[in-house]
């Protein structure tokens, strides 16, 4: 997966279910409230907003559930996918590297550097340049 900077990050099941319970405890306190100064008016529009919500809810899960059900039905098997017959396969196996010949190989190129010397930056001065700039 490519992480793209700009993009907020999507919140995960577990947390979208925490903040999901968090704010039902708190529509849950607010009608208590309510309940308690004794407006029955707003105790009944929270409600009835509440069960709204849960029936839309429930509306947009069953239409996911059958758009991922038919989406999995397209999906392409493994040993459905054609393939060419004649594929040209590799006759030898390729050359196993033995680690201590890696280890050698590397101790004589550092010893080679050391004998050549690093390589350093060139003495002369930076050629200059051709083009005039001319100041307006």
């Amino acid at each position: 997966m490519e992480l793209e900077t700009l993009a907020e990050a999507l919140p995960t099941s577990k947390a979208l279910r925490e903040k999901k319970l968090k704010m039902k405890e708190t529509i849950d306190r607010v009608v208590k409230c309510y309940e308690k100064d004794g407006d029955k008016d707003m105790v009944e529009k929270i409600k009835r907003s509440m069960v709204e919500y849960e029936s839309r809810r429930k509306k947009y899960v069953s239409y996911f559930h059958s758009k991922k059900d038919i989406h999995a039905d397209n999906l392409l098997e493994l040993q459905n996918i054609p393939l060419p017959d004649n594929i040209p396969l590799p006759k030898e196996k390729p050359p196993k590297i033995n680690p201590d010949d890696t280890h050698e190989s590397i101790i004589s190129f550092i010893k080679l550097t050391i004998q050549c010397g690093t390589p350093a930056p060139p003495s002369d001065s930076p050629p200059k340049c051709a083009i005039k700039i001319e100041e307006f």
